[in-house]
């Protein structure tokens, strides 16, 4: 069970409790204020004290009903790509490196992708960064059909300093350019728009990727 349905359910169980409660309460208030049922004045007090406390709670289960459960989601999703690039700081958030010249591979985005560098380091780790939260859906796609096809991806964070139109995707050895323009290929077909390939020299683990998402995407 995700965190958001934990959340949600925690959500409904607090606001059920609190309803059943207050309209007991109420009952009985109500009552006791016409006549029909008398009460110990200390009894009474206790009564308004707790309706006054469970109007208190249903106001904040209201407000949390309101928060979208896709919320929830987002956040739970950009604090998985956090926790996993803490995990591997090789993660790259600059606009450094060199853009690479790239002949387009068809490629076919249902079934597994085969890149040759996961044969001796394992499936291939791809990072999704999104511009906007217009993009989310977008990356979400993208993260699904990443996953279809064999890749580690594991999850999306929201990146609003990257402003450029296209989409680019970042490699970190430079024996893995065949690879990258495979995955490259994979992303374009699957997000659209204009994609291109930068080299970033830095000490990454290796058949690591990140897929930059374009304002054009």
């Amino acid at each position: 069970m995700s965190i958001n349905d934990i959340t949600l359910w925690i959500l409904a169980i607090i606001g059920g409790t609190a309803t059943l409660v207050f309209v007991a309460v109420s009952i009985i208030s109500v009552a006791n204020l016409l006549g029909l049922l008398t009460l110990p004045p200390d009894l009474a007090s206790r009564l308004h004290s707790v309706l006054i406390i469970e109007i208190v709670v249903i106001a904040v289960g209201a407000f949390g009903a309101l928060v979208s459960p896709n919320a929830i989601k987002n956040l739970t999703d950009d604090a998985k790509v956090a926790g996993a690039k803490q995990a591997a700081p090789a993660s790259v958030a600059s606009e450094v490196g060199t853009e690479v010249a790239v002949t387009p591979i068809p490629v076919t985005i249902a079934g597994p992708l085969d890149l040759a560098c996961a044969a001796s380091n394992g499936p291939p780790l791809v990072y999704i960064q999104f511009a906007t939260e217009a993009q989310r859906s977008a990356a979400t796609t993208l993260q699904s059909d990443l996953q279809a096809a064999r890749l580690n991806a594991p999850g999306i964070e929201l990146t609003p300093k990257y402003t450029r139109p296209e989409t680019q995707l970042r490699f970190f050895h430079s024996e893995e350019k065949a690879d990258a323009a495979q995955l490259l290929s994979l992303v374009q077909a699957i997000v659209g728009g204009t994609a291109t390939l930068r080299q970033v020299t830095m000490d990454a683990r290796k058949c690591q990727f990140e897929v930059w998402m374009g304002a054009g995407s």
